[in-house]
């Protein structure tokens, strides 16, 4: 037999063997960092004053590295964003404030904002890039990948 051959076949039995032990690991250690969506995610309700209207927030990090950050504004509760009729924030945190039962005004310091499509209905959505809207003497609730500010991981400080 050819030595190229014998070689090969040598990598390929080797690519099998090492893709099968990344295989086994993700199916046996689901919520470890190996597989995407594997970290858990955070959900808030928003409920609007005098109103049945609620929208959704989540919050999660996703892919291989965890290096995906994304908050989702919905008007369903889900667990993966629609861009047709979900805003998509790229950030690990928003502000937000409730005015009335139409209005809510989002504060992110980050520009990179999917909004979806079409509107949501009976809701005006106002987004407001700034850097921190506390300074300005407004006082929005928070909403995070993390429970608070000091659980940043010492990478995105």
């Amino acid at each position: 037999m050819n030595v190229h051959k014998i070689v090969m076949i040598s990598l390929a039995i080797l690519a099998l063997f090492v893709g099968a032990i990344f295989i086994t690991i993700f199916l046996i250690f689901p919520d470890s960092n190996c597989g995407p969506y594997s970290f858990p995610a955070k959900k808030q309700v928003l409920h609007f004053n005098d109103s049945e209207k609620k929208l959704f927030l989540l919050a999660r990090r996703w892919g291989i590295s965890g290096n995906h950050d994304e908050i989702i504004l919905s008007e369903a509760d889900k667990d993966y964003p629609d861009k047709n009729t979900d805003y998509v924030f790229y950030t690990t945190e928003i502000f937000y404030r409730i005015i009335g039962n139409r209005e809510l005004i989002i504060y992110t310091s980050e520009n990179q904002i999917s909004k979806p499509s079409r509107q949501f209905d009976g809701i005006e959505i106002v987004i407001n890039v700034s850097k921190s809207p506390e300074k300005n003497g407004i006082n929005p609730k928070r909403f995070s990948i993390y429970e608070k500010a000091n659980d940043l991981p010492e990478m995105r400080k």
